[in-house]
């Protein structure tokens, strides 16, 4: 098998989420050698920061002298990037062998009615992988939700963090925020007690159901406390903290990746009680170490140019919280969404704070078309619609105002960030 028939494999499977899937998981996984048993896990689960904690996780661990596996979804610039040891992907090769080998089991489920999903294919082969690299921890994101996830069938973890908790895949998970919460609290339920670390400012209804979650598990909760950061600097090469009188540099933008730091920071200190300890100087290096594409992205300065992942009305919120707070507030907006997120509450989030919005299609077949979408964002500020992505690269650029900014979808931000850098459009 080649790395293009393991893609072409792997992006054949069905979607799917729910039930039957720990099942699935467990005869999969079973047949593999059950290679989940073998690991250390720091699982992550919540509605935004969830990629960028793990990131902060992932280069802490590194520094602490650990070989450090890391699962996030989903991918910006290459599906490898979903699956690294210390910082670096899977190689094509190693991809394709496994590939293979898990397909082999998959195919064995199916002949007896099994049929395995895409992401519980991908979370097999990414813990097959974490166990023959003999990895010293990983640090595993889950997808949908936390309960119900395929990444939930793993033993107890050495810590579980919940990231901020928003509105998000209502249909799955639940109409409130307690019922969110609940679901995204499943990666500590019935696993014994472990730490667990929530990030900083919950929403009320979020922090009852999982404060009472963790007392129910015999969990000790704790969550950073953002009262004790002093900001020293903001500036498009990163935030300059002290926190609990040590310094900290945060190289991802935003505001929100203060908590983001934070929670990451809190939860390593917390891996001491799971006998994992982590030297201070591991935490202040880890996370000015942390890289991640499509976080509030510097692609340009002169005019600036900014792409982001946000696709929520939480996240789109964040996102203009962090550009006022570097004093961007008349920027040229490049927009798409898929039809099936919060589209008009995204929407008003950040645009009545540009001067401008051109909206494109991602290139994704739940996209909203580029006029729906400029029908829905000509309520704010003043609107047109673009071919594609390079042409509205383009219209952006004519005009940028403070800047570009590119949001919407983690699939515009992709298709942006490559032409970008290519500089082609």
């Amino acid at each position: 098998m080649t790395y293009e028939d393991a893609l072409q494999y792997i992006h054949s499977l069905g979607r799917g989420y729910g039930a039957g899937t720990h099942d699935r998981m467990r005869i999969l996984l079973f047949l593999l050698g059950d290679p989940q048993k073998q690991g250390a896990y720091i699982h992550v689960a919540g509605t935004n920061g969830k990629g960028s904690v793990t990131a902060y996780l992932s280069g802490i661990l590194r520094k602490a002298g650990l070989r450090t596996g890391s699962f996030t979804s989903p991918y910006i610039t290459e599906f490898r990037e979903r699956m690294q040891i210390d910082g670096v992907p899977i190689s094509r090769e190693e991809l394709a062998a496994l590939t293979a080998k898990v397909k082999a089991q998959a195919c064995r489920m199916e002949a007896q009615g099994e049929t395995v999903t895409q992401f519980e294919f991908v979370t097999a082969l990414a813990l097959l992988w974490f166990q023959r690299r003999a990895c010293d921890a990983v640090v595993l994101e889950a997808g949908i939700g936390g309960r119900l996830d395929a990444t939930n069938i793993i033993p107890r973890p050495l810590a579980a963090v919940i990231t901020s908790l928003d509105y998000d895949h209502t249909a799955l998970l639940g109409g409130t925020l307690g019922e969110i919460a609940a679901q995204k609290c499943g990666i500590f339920l019935d696993k014994g007690s472990c730490p667990v670390i929530s990030a900083p400012r919950q929403p009320e209804e979020a922090w009852r159901t999982i404060a009472g979650m963790a007392a129910a598990e015999k969990c000790l909760l704790t969550c950073p406390d953002l009262e004790e950061v002093q900001v020293l600097k903001r500036s498009l090469d990163g935030t300059r903290i002290v926190w609990q009188g040590k310094e900290l540099v945060i190289p991802l933008l935003g505001e929100f990746q203060i908590a983001n730091a934070l929670t990451a920071a809190e939860t390593a200190r917390r891996l001491e009680e799971s006998g994992l300890p982590i030297p201070e100087e591991a935490i202040r290096c880890g996370i000015a170490s942390a890289r991640i594409p499509a976080r509030m992205e510097v692609l340009g300065r002169s005019p600036l140019v900014l792409v982001d992942g946000a696709h929520n009305p939480a996240g789109v919120r964040a996102l203009r919280e962090s550009l006022a707070a570097l004093g961007l507030h008349r920027m040229t907006a490049v927009v798409g969404m898929l039809a099936d997120k919060d589209c008009s509450h995204a929407l008003e989030e950040l645009l009545p704070y540009v001067s401008r919005a051109i909206t494109v299609a991602p290139e994704n077949p739940r996209a909203l078309s580029a006029p729906q979408l400029a029908r829905l964002a000509s309520r704010y500020c003043p609107t047109q619609s673009a071919d594609g992505c390079a042409q509205a690269l383009k219209l952006a650029l004519e005009e940028p105002g403070d800047g570009v900014v590119v949001f919407g979808s983690l699939f515009l931000a992709a298709q942006a960030r490559e032409l970008l850098l290519r500089q082609d459009f």
